[in-house]
């Protein structure tokens, strides 16, 4: 264990990194698909992505990490709050609508009602 374990951390390290960078990539990706999707005509090719980073950019600079989490974190309960609108609509058994009613509406309280936790 020894020898080993020193050479362990840097492919963990590396591991988060790329964990990251695809998280972001994925994001980037997202948000120029929403200004595609809206026809911003302004703006075409490149432009949306230099958009993207230039308001990610601004925003990590000026709000406080857990700030960005908190609201991140909301975005996420409130996107899969309609993930599960989706399929309440779409099942096909009544059980399952009222499954995922059920989770819609806890998935709604989250995004309204959470308190961070630190």
């Amino acid at each position: 264990m020894q020898r080993v374990a020193p050479l362990l951390a840097l492919p963990l390290v590396l591991c988060a990194v790329l964990s990251q960078f695809s998280a972001a990539t994925a994001d980037t990706e997202a948000g120029v698909g929403n200004l595609r999707a809206i026809a911003w005509r302004p703006l075409r090719g490149r432009r949306r992505y230099t958009l993207v980073g230039l308001v990610a950019a601004a925003l990590a600079a000026t709000l406080a990490t857990s700030t960005i989490i908190v609201v991140a974190s909301r975005a996420f309960a409130a996107y899969y709050a309609l993930q599960c609108v989706v399929a309440m609509r779409t099942s096909g058994s009544r059980r399952q609508r009222i499954g995922y009613g059920a989770l819609a509406v806890v998935m709604l309280a989250i995004t309204l009602l959470a308190e961070p936790a630190g």
